[in-house]
């Protein structure tokens, strides 16, 4: 993500403070590398789109020559919000930061759409439509096997 946690096999760089660096951790893979290994593995060019949280920001990151065909969508806005700190870090479709919200998927047949609803601090809807009812920030929709540009 471009948010604090970062992506995996890089987790933490840059935030404060290092929990990497604190004796407590057990893990020999602090930095993410085991989580690393598992996505190039299992996940990275073998599916189209990949769901996943633990930053408090909302993505739909852009396939990556590291990852193959697959795109990211982070959804971790649900019950805290966070500034974006490296924005840009991964090219995105779309990044929000400092909002709460979710993503909304519709799946049918080959066709994928996928919505993000962002909510302000006190719990309204960012975007409204003509008719006074919740609007997606964003929206984007593909065939299977051909993301968009």
């Amino acid at each position: 993500s471009n948010g604090q946690h970062g992506n995996a096999g890089d987790y933490e760089r840059g935030a404060l403070p290092d929990t990497c660096a604190i004796p407590l951790i057990i893990s020999q893979s602090c930095r993410g590398e085991d989580y690393q290994a598992f996505l190039e593995n299992t996940i990275c060019d073998q599916v189209d789109v990949f769901f996943n949280g633990h930053d408090h920001e909302l993505y739909w990151l852009k396939p990556t020559a590291a990852c193959g065909k697959t795109q990211h969508i982070l959804s971790g806005a649900g019950g805290k919000e966070r500034e974006i700190l490296e924005p840009g870090r991964n090219p995105g479709y779309f990044e929000l930061g400092e909002h709460y919200g979710f993503f909304w998927v519709e799946l049918d047949g080959d066709h994928f759409t996928g919505a993000v609803y962002a909510l302000d601090l006190d719990g309204n809807s960012v975007e409204i439509d003509a008719d006074g009812n919740p609007a997606p920030a964003f929206e984007m929709s593909f065939e299977r096997g051909q993301p968009p540009a």
